[in-house]
């Protein structure tokens, strides 16, 4: 089983590595407080004969003791502050200032209203997002590996927040204001991911062997089996020309939003530039634009 979902996006291995540091640091210092602390409790209990002391703290044999801990604590401190620097920079320091994000970038906009989504990918003539010479407006997000995404990101009604976990994407959706942001799935990642691993069993049929099956007693009494994900086939080279249902990650509002907050979630879909190239003329067909 992974420690974290599969990362696909450019910059996820960075928040990654991020989250391990930090998660390492405090780890160590908690086993090494409590250690201390269970080490000193025996060592320094009351014994027959011994008055205890009174220590004032004075002089270096006694204020090492807190002086050196409060030294590397602070050294790793500083260590996450460089690497949530660097982080930082690449994820939202200079969205539109940096050659290799903006370079061929396509542009889409990102509507969240209670309770769902809607994807924009033209402009229009007025160059504005979600206006009514929008052409292209669909429920789910459908984008080319290997290019970078800019979004622009707004909400129609209560605060929301746009997450996607394999990106590792999160950012918060404020009514009346357009949040710029970006994002890049890698091609290579994208022949490590697995394919998909839920299916719906029908009445009588026995799940597959190394397969767990939640069975759903109150809500349309269904049973659902779950491939673990270290057990499914890798997409491999081929990845692009795998179902649409295997290149398929979800979208949800991470953002407590309302009453049917649990149930506001979308899909994104992953195509090379050709298949996602074909998929637009394809959509633009329908409109009549060709």
């Amino acid at each position: 089983m992974e420690q974290m979902h599969h990362n696909i996006s450019s910059y996820g291995g960075g928040l990654d590595e991020l989250i391990v540091l930090i998660t390492s640091l405090v780890i160590f210092w908690f086993t090494l407080a409590l250690l201390s602390s269970l080490i000193f409790a025996i060592t320094s209990r009351r014994k027959d004969g011994v008055k205890a002391a009174y220590i004032k703290g004075e002089g270096w044999n006694q204020t090492k003791w807190i002086m050196i801990p409060v030294v590397l604590v602070t050294l790793c401190d500083v260590a996450i502050d460089v690497k949530t620097h660097h982080v930082w920079e690449e994820i939202k320091g200079k969205v539109l200032e940096s050659p290799e994000k903006t370079t061929g970038a396509m542009e889409i906009g990102i509507k969240m209203f209670q309770f769902g989504f809607l994807f924009s990918y033209d402009k229009g003539k007025d160059g504005k997002f979600f206006t009514d010479d929008d052409k292209i407006i669909e429920p789910y997000l459908r984008i080319p590996a290997g290019k970078s995404i800019i979004y622009h990101l707004t909400s129609a009604d209560v605060i929301h927040n746009f997450f996607v976990r394999n990106f590792r994407l999160k950012q918060d959706a404020v009514p009346g204001r357009f949040i710029m942001g970006w994002f890049k799935v890698e091609p290579e990642l994208m022949k490590t991911w697995r394919t998909n691993g839920v299916r719906k069993l029908e009445a009588g049929q026995a799940a597959a062997p190394g397969t767990n099956v939640i069975d759903f007693e109150y809500y349309q009494k269904q049973r659902i089996e779950v491939t673990p994900f270290a057990n499914r086939k890798e997409l491999g080279a081929n990845w692009a020309s795998a179902p649409d249902a295997d290149r398929t990650f979800e979208i949800v509002c991470s953002q407590i939003c309302g009453r049917d907050h649990g149930n506001m979630f979308s899909k994104l879909i992953v195509d090379d530039q050709a298949h996602w190239d074909a998929w637009l003329a394809q959509e633009k067909k329908e409109l009549g634009e060709e």
